[in-house]
């Protein structure tokens, strides 16, 4: 059984390799909009656009900030993750439809406590 666990495991991370064609990252400087921070990978405003619409949070990029993003087999944005802080994290999807679905992610930032 793990045999067969970690055959699947490596299929699922070749098939995910075969999807993705490019991977990118930019650290946001003073000035960027996300048109800019996208168009390094070649993408149309289109999608910064829609993105923005969608989301409108990310018309306002603060400098420092990071994004990583993956381009498919058709050139197109399949994932975008931004960091927002050392705390926020958010992450675009492309779902079935085209469109982008959120996740926010937020550490606490609290002290553990052994009792």
């Amino acid at each position: 059984k793990d045999a067969q666990d970690v055959l699947s495991g490596i299929l699922d991370v070749a098939d995910q390799a075969l999807r993705i064609t490019d991977q990118f990252s930019h650290t946001v400087v003073r000035g960027d909009s996300l048109k800019d921070v996208l168009e390094l990978s070649g993408l149309e405003d289109d999608t910064a656009k829609n993105l923005i619409t969608a989301y409108p949070e990310l018309k306002t990029l603060r400098a420092g900030q990071q994004f990583y993003w993956i381009l498919d087999k058709e050139d197109q944005l399949e994932y975008l993750n931004w960091l927002v802080s050392e705390k926020e994290e958010r992450i675009y999807e492309r779902t079935e439809n085209g469109k982008f679905k959120e996740e926010k992610h937020l550490e606490e930032r609290g002290v553990k406590r052994h009792d």
